[in-house]
């Protein structure tokens, strides 16, 4: 068993979809806490 390539094109890949899956993660909920906090600020703040 030789070393593991840690920079092996589908190992880099995997870690490329991975931490594009975390982004889009924290994208979509940092998506629903804005959204929920405009719809606060619109039920605090009527205009």
């Amino acid at each position: 068993m030789g070393p593991i390539h840690y920079n092996s094109p589908s190992r880099r890949q995997d870690l490329c979809s991975k931490k594009l899956l975390q982004v889009s993660k924290q994208i979509l909920v940092l998506g629903t806490f804005s959204d929920d906090l405009s719809f606060i600020h619109r039920l605090t703040h009527p205009p």
